[in-house]
Formats: C-alpha cells, structure tokens, sequence
C-alpha cells in the first residue's frame, strides 16, 4: 500500500506544471550539489563496493512490464558512461528512485559524458512488482526511459560478491566509465521525495562538472518528464493528422 500511495504522489509532483509566469522554468525546490565526501558525518557504514573498487558484472531479471524476462547484467550495458547504480528493498522502492530521476535524467542530458543509470531492487519476492507497475502508463514509459530496472535473482542479499549491507534500505553507487566506483552512498532511511544534495555532488563529480552547474540544471530547467510528455504529445498530434 505504501508503494501505491508514494507512486500516486510522485506522479502528481511531476506531472504538476510550474505556473509562475515571473519564473516559467525554475524547479520549485532549489537543489543543491554539495561535497560527496560529508555524505555521513558520524559513523561511517558500509555497503557494497568501495570507491577505488572495480564493479563486478551480474544479472538482473527485468520486470514483467518491461520486456520479455531476458536477463541482463548493468555494469556490462553501463560501460562507457558513468553510471549511478541504486540497490533497493522493496520497501518503498517508488520513493527512492523517484527522487533521482530527474536528476539522473538531466545529468545524462547536459552533461558531456552523459549517465548510465540503473535499479536493481533486491527482494526474496516480487510482490511489490504489482504495486510498482500498475502506475500510470506515460510515467511508466518515462522511469524506463531513465533506469535500466530489474530484481536480483539472488533476492534481498543481492549480488553475493558485492557485500551490500541487508540491514540498509538503499545502496547508490556512482562508477566511471570503465566501471571503477567513484563513490558509494549507503542510506540508513529511504530518502525523501528530493535528491540528497551530495549525490547530486557525487553525480557531478562522475561527470566532470562543478557541482553548482549541476545544481543550476535541476534549478532552471524544466523537469525531464514535462519535456517526455510534451514529446510524446506532439508524437500523438503528429499521427492523428496523419
């Protein structure tokens, strides 16, 4: 229930249109890209592979919705761009990656090197699969168009040689074109409905960018699915009159 109820809430944050007519464009949030290295200030947990660490290729199932279940392996489909990799339970998996989407989107979109991005949802089940798919269709065919999603066959463990700590509800990766980890962000909490502002930092420092440029991005520009809506709009006007 919980999925539902975070997916109905962020199709209604993104479909929401800006109104200001003094600022047409600007985010309604003002993002912020801060140092990745502050990420924890205390005690430092540890989930998965270390920055310095090469990221080791495995298998995700597809969702059921997506295509037919083929498996794939992310690191093996992400090389040559940097990638951000989320690992999530399946405790609320539609808030945690909805709060990066955007921004995964639009560093792909601006940035020189573009992004890969990826979601490997670690569950011994797919219960929530149900509840994570039966969402709108447009906003459907937008997550796919910004992840690459899939379940670990080897369920909430995830991928056996990649240490994730299974008392952690989300683990971010951020990895170099050659799949060498920059930096590994591991949540105690599912984040909130925003970006952590030093993910955003880790997210430009893959990419080669200052970290206020990246912020800059998310601040003055319309939001990645106003634009796919749009598009598709103009695709469907394009047909009929044909």
């Amino acid at each position: 229930m919980n999925n539902i109820c975070t997916t109905t809430l962020l199709v209604m944050a993104l479909c929401t249109a800006v109104t200001s007519a003094e600022e047409p464009r600007k985010s309604r949030h003002l993002h912020k890209a801060e140092d990745p290295d502050t990420f924890i200030v205390g005690e430092r947990f540890y989930s998965g592979p270390q920055p310095g660490e090469k990221l080791r290729g495995f298998t995700v199932i597809p969702l059921k919705r997506n295509h037919l279940e083929e498996e794939f392996d992310p690191v093996a489909a992400g090389l040559g761009k940097p990638h951000f990799l989320i690992f999530i339970d399946d405790s609320d998996i539609g808030e945690g990656i909805g709060a990066f989407m955007n921004a995964a989107c639009m560093v792909d979109k601006l940035s020189q090197t573009g992004l890969a991005a990826s979601v490997v949802i670690l569950s011994h089940d797919r219960k929530s699969e149900i509840q994570f798919t039966t969402m709108n269709e447009g906003f459907w065919k937008f997550f796919n168009s910004v992840y690459r999603i899939g379940y670990s066959p080897d369920g909430r463990d995830g991928p056996g040689a990649y240490g994730l700590n299974r008392n952690l509800p989300m683990t971010i990766i951020l990895a170099d074109a050659e799949g060498k980890v920059i930096y590994n962000f591991p949540f105690l909490d599912i984040p909130p409905d925003v970006p952590n502002p030093h993910v955003l930092g880790g997210m430009a420092g893959a990419v080669a960018e200052d970290r206020e440029t990246v912020a800059s991005w998310l601040n003055n520009n319309p939001k990645c699915y106003q634009e796919f809506r749009r598009r598709n709009e103009d695709m469907k006007n394009k047909e009929m009159k044909k």
